[in-house]
């Protein structure tokens, strides 16, 4: 009988072309996750300190945009209607 076809599923560019695009899709949502997120703690501490509100405000809409482009975003917001508010 024949050999076993390993891989299974057959990309017709190429495996390692595929991994490629993963990891550097991978590489710029995680670097945007960390970025974006010590962005908004920064911007969120130096409004606290400087007593500017109106700043201090853009750390929540920021935070959006990050849990839109982040897959741990996009699954928080399942969790955070059980999170009681004070």
């Amino acid at each position: 009988g024949g050999g076993m076809d390993y891989p299974i599923w057959d990309v017709s560019f190429g495996g390692g072309v595929l991994m490629a695009i993963v990891a550097v899709s991978h590489v710029i949502v995680s670097h945007s996750a960390i970025g974006g997120g010590l962005i908004i703690v920064v911007t969120e501490t130096l409004a606290v300190r400087r007593g500017d509100w109106q700043l201090r405000e853009l750390a929540p809409r920021s935070s959006l945009v990050l849990k839109l482009i982040t897959p741990n975003g996009l699954l928080s917001k399942k969790w955070m209607g059980r999170i009681p508010s004070k």
